[in-house]
């Protein structure tokens, strides 16, 4: 085990989405549509496994269809691939810069 450097500069915390963008209201009705939700549940549904994937407990393609289930919504591959950041927008909701780690789905 390597001890850890106590030599730290700066630590950035991106409280309420302020260096990462919020998706805008055009991408959260599209998904929402998808998954037959309200925006109130969208973002509820959101929060409710977000916690484990930012830890790194899951990976995207787990989070969503985590999400799916969550609404009784199945997803195929290729949708499943276009939530992860594949060809859409849809990933950058889940997988932007500011998340360490955190890239298309594997």
């Amino acid at each position: 085990m390597h001890p850890i450097s106590h030599h730290l500069r700066a630590i950035i915390l991106d409280y309420g989405m302020v260096l990462c963008r919020q998706p805008s209201l055009g991408e959260i009705d599209r998904i929402a549509q998808i998954f037959g939700v309200d925006h109130a549940t969208f973002w509820q549904l959101y929060e409710k496994h977000r916690g484990a994937y930012d830890k790194n407990d899951i990976e995207g393609k787990e989070y969503w269809v985590r999400f799916a289930s969550d609404t009784n919504t199945h997803l195929d591959d290729d949708s499943i691939e276009q939530f992860c950041g594949g060809t859409s927008s849809y990933g950058a909701i889940l997988n932007n810069p500011c998340s360490p780690g955190h890239g298309p789905c594997e």
